[in-house]
Order: C-alpha cells, then sequence, then structure tokens
C-alpha cells in the first residue's frame, strides 16, 4: 500500500490574517480528511504577504487531494488553495 505526500500552498486573503490560526484551522481539516501532517511553515510572497506551506500524508487509496483543498478553500480568509508538490512513497 502507497502513502502520498502532498505540499499545499494556503495563500490568505491578505497580509493581516492570523497566519498561525489559519495553519491551526487547515491542519484540523486535513487531520478530518485521514491526512496527518508533517510539516507546516510560511513562506514570503511578496509586500508583506505570505503563504502557509502544509506537507502531509494520505493513504494513496483515497484518492485526490481535492476534497480537502476544497475544505480549505472553503474558509473565511484563504483567497487560494494549490498543490505544490506530491510524492509518493512506498513502503
Amino acid at each position: 500500500m502507497a502513502i502520498v505526500y502532498v505540499t499545499l500552498k494556503i495563500m490568505p486573503a491578505n497580509p493581516e490574517v492570523d497566519l498561525s490560526q489559519l495553519t491551526e484551522e487547515a491542519k484540523l481539516i486535513i487531520s478530518e480528511h485521514e491526512g496527518n501532517v508533517m510539516e507546516s511553515k510560511e513562506e514570503p510572497v511578496a509586500f508583506g504577504l505570505k503563504a502557509v506551506l502544509i506537507t502531509f500524508s494520505r493513504n494513496e487509496d483515497k484518492g485526490t487531494s481535492d476534497d480537502i483543498e476544497e475544505a480549505l478553500s472553503g474558509l473565511e480568509n484563504v483567497a487560494s488553495v494549490s498543490v505544490e508538490d506530491v510524492r509518493r512513497g512506498i513502503g
């Protein structure tokens, strides 16, 4: 059985968004969709705006990460969610 490792880039709606709160909300949503958060970090974008990068693992049998992306996109202070990286681990 394979595990998929996905990195999502979450863009906040504006530079004033509390990124620590946004990260915690994102981790909760990922966990609810059977993902295991491995790492989260902030990445400067431009003009004081920072994105949140979250890497999580999930069983390949669950399919794509579309359900997680949709849930994250529905958060109040999120402008966009995009997949930055997908890797497959076997073990």
